[in-house]
């Protein structure tokens, strides 16, 4: 069984996104970091949610029961959270791109406002609603987010490959481009770019398709709402896409 695609290519319009061409200087830079920061941790959250579901990581310790389904989502978290971003060096993506960050001026109040609240037991939503410094466009899309957090575990690694893996290759490629030809000073996004350029193109998004086409397989009856959330999260990205290029428009003027 093929996994779900929604029903027009939204990844294509994404792709083709003019905010890729606004980046253009520093500061531009640091007000997409300040709102993307968020997909990022999102992303992070979504695959820990299909461990938590495939590998057996609640304790006593049971086996799996896809083995299979397991090695594939353990295989992406070794990379995506102890990635060696250096020879000898291992961070997680979340935390190479924090540094990155760092690196160009960009403001972590609003992120380090939601760990804060995160860290203190508060459901998604309710940290996205009351935590400090968020900015608006973010926050709406952390709000579908935790909609997503609450879906059947087929439906969310659908959200995980259509509007996560699949999509990043083609939405950092532009935005690389950019960068590059501007010659602005910021190799740690550069790197980080590049890289989930690479492992999600070659390697990550390959092995979600393979996951997605299991569990639905196992679960059938997921693949019609599998569509619509996957849809729904597409959309949230695109919000969040044209709310971050309306910002940076508005910080040109």
């Amino acid at each position: 069984m093929k996994s779900p695609a929604p029903s027009f290519d939204l990844a294509t319009t994404l792709a083709d996104h003019p905010l890729s061409r606004s980046l253009r200087d520093a500061e531009s830079v640091r007000i997409f970091m300040e709102h993307h920061v968020y997909a990022v941790w999102d992303f992070m959250s979504l695959l820990k949610s299909l461990q938590a579901d495939l590998c057996g990581t609640t304790l006593p310790w049971t086996p799996p029961r896809d083995p299979e389904a397991a090695r594939f989502v353990n295989e992406i978290v070794l990379d995506e959270e102890t990635d060696e971003v250096a020879p000898g060096r291992y961070l997680s993506h979340f935390a190479w791109y924090l540094e990155a960050m760092e690196e160009m001026g960009a403001s972590l109040a609003g992120i380090r406002s939601l760990l804060a609240v995160l860290q203190r037991g508060a459901p998604l939503a309710e940290a996205a609603r009351g935590a400090p410094a968020i900015p608006e466009p973010a926050r709406r899309f952390l709000l579908v987010s935790a909609e997503v957090l609450d879906e059947p575990l087929a439906v969310r690694a659908a959200v995980f490959l259509r509007a996560r893996e699949s999509i990043i290759p083609r939405l950092f490629a532009p935005i690389v481009r950019e960068l590059a030809a501007g010659g602005l000073a910021c190799p740690t996004l550069l790197a980080y770019l590049e890289r989930h350029i690479a492992v999600d193109g070659e390697d990550h998004g390959p092995r979600a398709h393979a996951l997605v086409d299991r569990l639905l397989a196992a679960a059938p009856e997921h693949r019609e709402r599998a569509e619509s959330v996957a849809l729904r999260a597409l959309e949230a990205r695109q919000d969040l896409w044209n709310d971050l290029h309306s910002a940076v428009r508005v910080s040109a003027d």
